[in-house]
């Protein structure tokens, strides 16, 4: 069973950051997106050498940087349609998505008949003022109920953007609980799709959870710091 949500909520993009329009019963919020938030808070080390490679190479720096998205978003509708009961190609990622089809086929065969499946669903948190999309959340084999963000990556799974999924994917979760407290997830994961496999990374332990939750509610303060927009 797919649930909607259950305030209707749609995303736009301006020429700065990415914002969710949110519908509340107190009339439309303007919250800024996970990914949003957690660019502009990335770590002066990191942007400096994000800078340096784009100085070095500008047209290796926006190819690749054009090849992952047009790759993460085939991705992303490619394992919300397996999910959702559809059929989608590879296309031009089969050296990829060959290594995601086990893991879907594992997932929608574990479901039993009733069990809820959120796909690419909203979720919002007006207490910290963000909103986003996670990609997949529903019970895992072994590991019950997991809120889980695809990735994919040309050759390894860097430490740095390995933890900003992890926060990405915390976000989420502290997002959806707020809405939907008795639904909150286990666990959280992040599963990178490389050419040469899967690399799953998951989060259940609850101090492990706690943290980087905390960690994620002080980059959304300092982003709010940032653009000096007060932090509820």
């Amino acid at each position: 069973m797919l649930y909607p949500a259950l305030v209707k909520a749609s995303s736009v993009t301006d020429t700065a950051m990415r914002h969710y329009q949110i519908q509340t019963p107190d009339g439309l919020v303007s919250l800024p997106s996970v990914t949003t938030i957690l660019d502009v808070t990335m770590p002066l080390e990191r942007r400096s050498q994000l800078e340096q490679a784009k100085a070095k190479d500008p047209y290796k720096f926006y190819r690749s940087m054009e090849e992952g998205r047009k790759r993460g978003d085939w991705l992303h509708r490619y394992a919300a349609t397996r999910l959702r009961g559809g059929r989608l190609g590879h296309g031009p990622y089969g050296k990829w998505l060959r290594h995601v089809d086990p893991l879907l086929s594992e997932l929608l065969e574990h479901r039993t008949h009733g069990e809820t499946l959120w796909v690419e669903q909203e979720c919002w948190s007006l207490r910290h003022r963000y909103a986003g999309t996670f990609d997949l959340c529903c019970e895992w084999p072994d590991l019950g109920w997991v809120l889980a963000d695809f990735k994919t990556s040309m050759f390894k799974v860097w430490p740095d953007a390995l933890h900003d999924g992890l926060l990405q994917a915390a976000a989420y979760r502290l997002a959806w609980g707020e809405q939907h407290p008795l639904l909150l997830p286990d666990a959280i994961a992040v599963v990178y799709v490389l050419p040469s496999g899967l690399h799953t990374t998951v989060v259940d332990d609850s101090m492990q959870l706690e943290r980087l939750t905390d960690e994620w509610i002080r980059r959304r303060r300092r982003f709010g710091e940032r653009l000096g927009m007060a932090d509820e």
